[in-house]
């Protein structure tokens, strides 16, 4: 279970830090193209 659980709190990690690279160069572009 705890093999598992460490699993997810990875793939949910590395999911944030994917999502939030998207949104920091989202937010740079809609910024400063503008």
């Amino acid at each position: 279970e705890d093999e598992v659980h460490s699993d997810f709190i990875a793939l949910r990690s590395m999911l944030i830090r994917t999502n939030l690279n998207d949104l920091r160069d989202v937010t740079h572009n809609i910024h400063y193209e503008n």
